[in-house]
């Protein structure tokens, strides 16, 4: 399969004006850290640049489409959890903090599952992403969830990690960086 032109773009540093030949005047561009998109495609080229000059250099790891829609991935995790029984203790966490998940769209390749997905944290909405890696027999070897706005994931977060501590789930280093200072 070949890179999504945006994938392409980003992966070797085109120039703004050939990113702006990907995307529709009226882009809108919803980001973790935002709480409400952002439109047009001169606001968009302008976030796009500046989060280029603090994340960069930026490469995708994975890619799934369909014939409507594109999800391209970069991790950026403090610490993933592995195996079954952290696994689903932490999909416990997040639920006891979340609302239920209404899903909006599913994306499936014979190795992946993508499904995305409203919910809210104590009432604030977010938007959130499963990735599910799966193996020759069907089953899931990696789950990823992602989630924005970054207020409102941070209310799940701090939630999780207080119930994570009162329950005696995930170490330190699973919510916080080593060596990391608070602001």
């Amino acid at each position: 399969m070949s890179k999504h032109p945006f994938r392409v773009a980003i992966e070797s540093g085109a120039s703004q004006a050939q990113l702006e030949k990907l995307f529709t005047p009226d882009v809108a561009l919803k980001a973790p850290m935002l709480t409400q998109p952002v439109s047009g495609i001169a606001q968009v080229m302008r976030v796009i640049s500046a989060a280029a000059k603090v994340a960069g250099p930026v490469r995708y790891t994975r890619e799934v489409r369909d014939s409507t829609q594109t999800i391209l991935f970069c991790p950026i995790l403090a610490r993933s959890v592995s195996g079954a029984t952290q696994v689903e203790a932490s999909v416990r966490l997040a639920h006891s903090v979340q609302s239920r998940s209404s899903y909006t769209s599913i994306v499936a390749t014979p190795d992946t599952v993508i499904e995305l997905f409203d919910c809210d944290a104590e009432g604030y909405p977010m938007e959130g992403l499963w990735m599910q890696k799966l193996n020759d027999r069907g089953q899931v070897y990696d789950l990823t969830v992602m989630l924005r706005p970054y207020p409102a994931v941070t209310v799940l977060r701090n939630r999780a990690k207080e119930l994570a501590e009162q329950n005696g789930l995930l170490s330190i280093d699973y919510w916080e960086f080593p060596g990391a200072t608070s602001l």
